[in-house]
């Protein structure tokens, strides 16, 4: 669901914005020290992504951050 070691950035906020495998991307509020992470909120980008099959495949995860 998750990818492992995608890339990600940090906005003017401090929040993390990290694409998914689920062609989704998140933004989630990086927690101070003892605090715990919070989704303030999920972009669906699934309509926005040309479907295709086996071996061949798209994904919004393999976005660098610019």
């Amino acid at each position: 669901m998750y990818c492992q070691g995608t890339y990600f950035y940090l906005d003017s906020e401090d929040r993390a914005i990290v694409s998914t495998t689920r062609n989704t991307v998140l933004v989630i509020q990086v927690p101070e020290p003892g605090g715990e992470f919070e989704l303030v909120r999920e972009y669906d980008l699934r309509d926005q992504v040309v479907p295709m099959s086996w071996p061949h495949s798209d994904s919004v995860a393999w976005v660098l951050p610019d």
